[in-house]
């Protein structure tokens, strides 16, 4: 029933003029004529429109008509009529009294509750910082997951006009034939108008309706010059460090104009909760007015429940921070600055007529966020104006430039932490991409993709060589490490190699004096505290069967590392390897298998050592004088506090042995 006139010769409206692109029209239901919304005027001159012009039909008020009748027609036809609601429940618009319906999101009566209510204070979760401390090697120290409020813009290298710049001057750098993109607040909706239109309402009182602009980039206007994001974001914003600087070349691509925005928001300015497009970060400075934030960290669980409240069909009456355990209240005043991290889910209350400069930027301090974030939006279908422009080719620039500057870099040098994890999240979503056959359009022919995901490949197994093994000591063990002169315990620790795989040969000794009374896989304590010298090889632990009755035997048994040859069932599953001081483990923990172990020092052969000898001889001793009527519970018993009084038991993962 309204749209933009169809081109033609024509002429239209009450002014009879002919059809004009630039200006909003409405038509007729009764007589089919096309009438301007706001009064005719040629050139620029068209812009400024007062309700009384022509019909008096703003563009942001059709969405709510359901039949309109031009002024020639209301007297036939009655005057026009307004859409019903959807949902009855939804306060009116201006109502403050509207019982106990369901608030919508941007109501007047939305607004006043959110003034009332309590929210924990930010200082938990937002930095306070000085401008001279935002460098480099403060977010290399100290990250930025948090978001920072710096009071004072001094020392940022933020360049920003005086206090007195206004709205009009805003108009008079940008243009007012410029087309800028309007939130009405009430509806939470977009609708389109010209900067000077804007500039007329927002210096009007009283205002008809609550709009907002909050996404004017101006990077190629003349307001540019006056306006630089704070020096630390220039440094690390991969736009300024990555993307091809401007050449005459065909190929060349233009930069995304993401950096520098202009948000006008007059009182009761509501933006709903959402996270900045790509995962960006932010920078806003408040040059005239106030800004609340309510705050909502990017958990697992808080990212899910945003997903979930975005698709659902009432986002507009659930208040998103009720959903949430933490939400967290940030109010910032004329001159502050404020720096909001990825992924942060956020709403702004604006409490007064405000402009604020700032700008979207991606960095290398949370690739992996970035990246989540862009992928939430493909899922919740986001359309493309609300998206990072030229996100994916920026993304290949940046890993082409990081991959450049690490070949620069010393081959000893080690990469911090959250550059190596951001390189792994890089290459996990190239691999993604490159299985897309649509995404090789978007690939940059200054990149060659195969040979920056082969380089991100290396890179990263080349990290990973340089970091410590790191093996986790559990409390047995550590009960192991605390002797009695422990400082001059030393750990050895070598790469795990793959198994070696050992078989046991039979021997005719064995097989004459097997003893039948224990099952395959027991093991019982030999030779430990005898005086001889002990080797690596000697045979401290060995299965149940290989006991023979006659202790001259015990030395005959051959263990030997070769070729598998057919074993007697009673000893397929018994393999006993030996260690130095102790073990009573089972085979898939014997220390020939694992190549960790302990270097105990000569100091250790005191007391406190032949003590333990003693100990562990006479805790053997019992578990032979128990003989076979012993259950196989009980002779597990026995041996596990054999094991403690050694210091290890079977989960045991690292082995002591004696130099």
């Amino acid at each position: 029933w309204y749209k933009m006139a169809a081109e033609g010769d024509n002429l239209y409206c009450i002014c009879k003029q002919p059809y004009d692109g630039d200006q909003f029209m409405i038509e007729c239901n009764a007589c089919k004529d096309w009438f301007h919304g706001s009064a005719y005027r040629a050139g620029s001159e068209a812009l400024f429109s007062t309700p009384s012009s022509c019909v008096g039909i703003q563009e942001h008020q059709a969405s709510d008509i359901d039949t309109y009748h031009c002024p020639a027609c209301v007297k036939d036809h009655g005057p026009l009529t307004l859409k019903k609601r959807r949902n009855w429940l939804r306060h009116n618009y201006s109502d403050l009294n509207s019982g106990k319906k369901v608030i919508h999101s941007g109501t007047l009566a939305f607004i006043s509750h959110l003034k009332k209510k309590k929210f924990k204070n930010c200082v938990a979760i937002v930095k306070l910082a000085e401008g001279n401390d935002l460098t480099l090697e403060y977010f290399e120290c100290s990250g930025f997951n948090n978001p920072i409020l710096v009071q004072e813009k001094s020392g940022l290298g933020l360049k920003v006009p005086s206090n007195d710049f206004t709205v009009a001057d805003v108009e008079r750098l940008v243009g007012s034939l410029r087309d800028i993109d309007v939130i009405d607040v009430a509806r939470q909706g977009d609708l389109r108008m010209k900067l000077g239109q804007w500039s007329e309402y927002y210096e009007s009182k009283p205002r008809h309706a609550v709009l907002n602009v909050i996404s004017l980039e101006f990077s190629d206007t003349e307001l540019s010059p006056l306006i630089d994001p704070p020096a630390v974001v220039r440094q690390m914003d991969w736009i300024n460090c990555h993307w091809p600087p401007q050449s005459s070349d065909t190929d060349w691509l233009p930069r995304p104009q993401v950096q520098k925005y202009c948000l006008m928001s007059v009182e009761n300015s509501y933006t709903d909760f959402h996270v900045d497009f790509g995962g960006t970060s932010v920078w806003y400075h408040v040059l005239r007015g106030e800004k609340i934030f309510y705050l909502i960290p990017p958990t697992t669980e808080n990212i899910q429940k945003y997903e979930k409240w975005v698709l659902s069909a009432s986002q507009s009456e659930v208040f998103f921070g009720d959903q949430v355990r933490d939400c967290y209240k940030c109010h910032i005043h004329q001159g502050n600055t404020l720096f909001i991290p990825t992924g942060w889910i956020h709403a702004v209350l604006t409490p007064v007529d405000s402009l604020v400069f700032g700008g979207n930027f991606l960095h290398s301090f949370n690739i992996g966020g970035q990246l989540m974030i862009s992928n939430l939006e493909q899922r919740l279908q986001t359309p493309e104006k609300f998206l990072h422009p030229d996100y994916d080719q920026l993304n290949w620039f940046a890993a082409a430039g990081l991959v450049k500057q690490l070949r620069a870099k010393e081959e000893n040098s080690v990469l911090p932490k959250y550059l190596t994890q951001g390189l792994q999240s890089l290459l996990h979503q190239f691999n993604r991409w490159m299985k897309n056959k649509e995404h090789f359009k978007l690939i940059p022919q200054t990149v060659n993709p195969e040979e920056i995901v082969q380089s991100l490949k290396y890179i990263i197994l080349n990290e990973k060589k340089k970091q410590p093994l790191q093996v986790e000591v559990s409390k047995e063990e550590q009960h192991t490490m605390e002797l009695s002169n422990s400082n001059d315990l030393s750990l050895k620790i070598k790469i795990k190699k793959a198994p070696v795989d050992f078989t046991y040969l039979e021997t005719p000794e064995l097989s004459d004096f097997e003893d039948t009374d224990h099952k395959d896989g027991d093991y019982t304590y030999l030779d430990l505290c005898e005086d001889e010298k002990m080797k690596d090889s000697d045979e401290l632990w060995k299965p149940a069967g290989a006991l023979s009755k006659s202790p001259s035997k015990r030395d005959s048994t051959n263990w030997n590392i070769g070729k598998r040859k057919r074993q007697k069932p009673s000893m397929q599953k018994s393999l006993a390897y030996t260690s130095a001081k102790l073990s009573k483990v089972s085979p898939e923990q014997s220390p020939m298998l694992q190549d960790h172990s302990y270097i105990l020092p000569q100091s250790a052969q005191s007391s406190s050592y032949h003590v333990n000898q003693r100990r562990a001889k006479d805790a053997a001793s019992s578990i032979e004088k128990l003989g076979p009527s012993v259950t196989k519970r009980k002779a597990s018993t026995a041996k596990q506090r054999l094991g403690k009084i050694l210091g290890l038991d079977k989960s045991a993962s690292v082995f002591v042995s004696r130099q």
